[in-house]
């Protein structure tokens, strides 16, 4: 029996799955299409419960699979991950990985020692955007503070990487001794004791 003579019998339009389940039974029903519609529609002798239930059954099972696979799936995943991070946990150890700071930038050391004299304010960055405006003579509505650096690390190789980022905030004890790191133009800098320089990532 086609699908299209099943729903015009009985005016059901059921899902692929339960139509693959109600086929089914057909097959193996001991009549014409014509009676097996008629009961379908009248659920004699529990026909349609019992194929709906069949259907929902198959769906769980399916269900079931599905969700075993996905375990399996996850599992493999957490495994391979696992085997990634000691890869590169001995890669590291290989390539001598250790902290790096490009010569030409602000040291964290110069900055942290800037940072715990007594006198040091930390500035909002409209007073920073101030007083290099009136300093330098930079366009105030062109200047951006940057409150952070990026950490390198270099390898055996000479090789580097970003490991993270290190807060900068702008501070200021005396007019020879300050920190300001900003953009302006496109171009970066960093202005510390008095000094403007292009800021080197």
């Amino acid at each position: 029996m086609l699908r299209e003579e099943f729903e015009q019998r009985t005016g059901i339009y059921p899902s692929n799955r339960l139509y693959q389940v109600i086929e089914k039974h057909y097959l193996d029903f001991d009549g014409d299409k014509n009676e097996f519609c008629a009961a379908y529609q009248k659920n004699k002798d529990n026909l349609a419960s019992k194929i709906q239930m069949y259907a929902d059954l198959q769906d769980i099972r399916e269900a079931k699979e599905v969700d075993k696979l996905r375990e399996d799936y996850e599992k493999q995943i957490s495994k391979l991950n696992g085997k990634l991070e000691q890869i590169t946990e001995e890669l590291n150890r290989e390539l001598e990985w250790k902290p790096y700071e490009i010569p030409e930038n602000v040291s964290q050391a110069d900055y942290d020692k800037l940072l715990e004299f007594s006198t040091t304010t930390k500035w909002e960055d409209y007073e920073a955007i101030e007083f290099l405006s009136q300093e330098l003579g930079f366009e105030t509505g062109r200047i951006r503070i940057i409150k952070s650096v990026p950490v390198y690390e270099t390898d055996r190789h000479h090789s580097y990487r970003q490991a993270g980022t290190a807060e900068r905030l702008p501070l200021y004890a005396a007019g020879d001794w300050n920190y300001i790191r900003f953009n302006c133009a496109g171009r970066s800098y960093e202005y510390y004791n008095g000094e403007l320089e292009f800021f080197l990532e």
